[in-house]
């Protein structure tokens, strides 16, 4: 059977001169521009210029909507609280394509609700840091939630389900990792690098990834990125240290597994190729259970 471990204990990250607060949405944003310009959108300064005010409007009606209806969000009802704020941004409902990952183009296409988990919750976790409330983000392989003190909010669900018990979480997603909001800015850069990937850019999205990891250095996903990546270089042993470390952090993903059997297919050894697949597919049926059973 696939291995389960919460990650809920996992050191916080990342490391930076930044406050424990503080959501660095410039360089969230400049990292994403840079990303962009790298494949070739028509980046222009008036274009960054427009995104961020529209990107400022947005966040600066969140916070007075709350101020004025909470007060001291730290002493309000999170269950309350996060749907409220659900109600108070349209279109943060999941729209999985690549680009949305991307707070500046989900801003940019709004209209086509094209916000997913990222995005929104790069706006609600700034806006709710800014009026002082407490809060960590946690991430799947392919998910990410804002968890408050009792309670996680499910940024892309309708208003009514967009909270739920944050003593549930064991259950729900049992294996995750947990960061305090500053590691917003790494998973910026692990949703660029996967961008840059999906255009066949690997040195490029490389570079990405290690930008991620040198905020926060478990984070599964970007390792498991990275080591996708580098195989597509060809640097396979490389490629399989960065996959080995992934599943030390995160046994129960099963992309992991999947580009770990990929990468022992083609160093030939097929034995150990076997057993990652073995793995993979066990998760796989393990997630479908689950979720019946949900």
């Amino acid at each position: 059977m696939a291995v389960s471990r919460s990650m809920q204990g996992m050191p916080k990250g990342p490391a930076e001169m930044l406050r424990q607060d503080e959501v660095p949405i410039k360089r969230i944003l400049g990292a994403e521009f840079l990303a962009l310009k790298k494949m070739h959108y028509n980046v222009t300064p008036e274009w960054q210029a427009e995104i961020h005010d529209e990107y400022e409007k947005r966040v600066s009606c969140l916070v007075d909507a709350v101020s004025s209806r909470f007060g001291n969000v730290n002493n309000a009802n999170e269950k309350a609280l996060f749907s409220f704020m659900s109600k108070n941004l349209r279109g943060t409902r999941a729209s999985f394509s690549g680009d949305a990952s991307l707070i500046s183009l989900a801003i940019e296409r709004n209209k086509r609700n094209t916000f997913n988990c990222h995005s929104s919750a790069l706006i609600f976790a700034d806006a709710l840091t800014r009026t002082g409330k407490e809060l960590s983000v946690i991430t799947m392989s392919d998910h990410m939630v804002l968890s408050g003190n009792r309670y996680v909010f499910e940024t892309t669900a309708p208003p009514k389900r967009s909270a739920f018990p944050l003593k549930n979480i064991d259950f729900k997603y049992p294996m995750r990792q947990e960061f305090d909001v500053r590691a917003l800015l790494s998973i910026t850069y692990n949703a660029c690098g996967v961008m840059l990937f999906k255009k066949r850019m690997f040195k490029e999205s490389v570079e990405e990834y290690d930008k991620a990891l040198d905020i926060s250095p478990t984070y599964a996903a970007a390792l498991n990125n990275k080591g996708a990546a580098l195989g597509n270089l060809k640097n396979l042993e490389d490629a399989l240290a960065c996959l080995d470390e992934a599943l030390r952090i995160d046994p129960n993903c099963s992309s992991i597994w999947y580009n770990e059997w990929l990468l022992l297919n083609e160093l030939e050894r097929y034995d150990e190729a076997d057993e990652c697949a073995v793995m993979a597919a066990e998760i796989k049926v393990d997630k479908l259970f689950g979720a019946l059973r949900t």
